[in-house]
């Protein structure tokens, strides 16, 4: 229901499951967050995710992995809720702690839950890198999308594809003057996706101020 866009009934079916499992699950809420944020009413999606967090971390202390899921999804509420001040302690908090499970998880031989983490670190390192750079934190910017990077190996079996966070870490290259590192940031961008007008368009801009102004009219 939530993805074929019926989110009334889907709030309906998600109303009469918080009865049936009470506070057992966080999963309800966690739904009605996801909801709530398509809906765009960032708010109300923030306050289901911070309950499902808190749930979740009532039904089981060491459930750091689904607590984290559930503040990723509050993180981005906020930020799109304008509540930045909110929002960053938070992701930065979220990225640390995703770092140190996946630490735990790969010393413990547990590839698979080791993934997750490196899920959890890689997003809210983008999340923080993008309002980084969305605030002229460039140097703030840079080191989180090479953070996030250092997780894109882990997950290209989970459907992640990093040539988005390549292309915003050439753009924050080129807005601090590092020519050299913008342009090998947006050619992985670009041979990842030859076809995409948005990396074309970056690559110009770098060719532009490289001066090489015939690479950057061809792109």
């Amino acid at each position: 229901l939530r993805w074929a866009g019926d989110l009334g009934a889907a709030r309906q079916a998600i109303a009469r499951w918080e009865i049936e499992v009470g506070e057992k699950s966080s999963l309800p809420l966690l739904r009605l967050g996801e909801v709530e944020f398509l809906d765009g009413h960032y708010n109300e999606a923030a306050a289901s995710f911070g309950d499902a967090a808190r749930l979740a971390r009532l039904a089981d202390w060491n459930d750091d992995l689904r607590v984290g899921q559930a503040q990723l999804g509050r993180a981005a509420a906020l930020v799109k809720a304008g509540r930045n001040g909110e929002a960053v302690p938070l992701l930065v908090e979220l990225q640390q702690n995703s770092t140190r499970g996946y630490a735990y998880q790969m010393s413990r031989g547990n590839r698979d839950t080791a993934a997750e983490f490196a899920a959890l670190a890689y997003h809210a390192s983008v999340q923080l890198a993008d309002h980084q750079s969305a605030t002229g934190s460039l140097n703030g910017a840079v080191d989180n999308y090479r953070a996030a990077l250092s997780f894109a190996p882990e997950l290209l079996d989970k459907g992640i594809r990093p040539e988005a966070v390549h292309n915003n870490l050439a753009l924050a290259y080129l807005g601090l003057g590092d020519i050299e590192h913008a342009q090998a940031s947006i050619t992985k961008a670009v041979d990842s996706d030859p076809k995409n007008p948005v990396f074309l368009m970056s690559a110009g801009f770098v060719a532009e101020r490289a001066g090489d102004t015939g690479r950057a009219i061809e792109d």
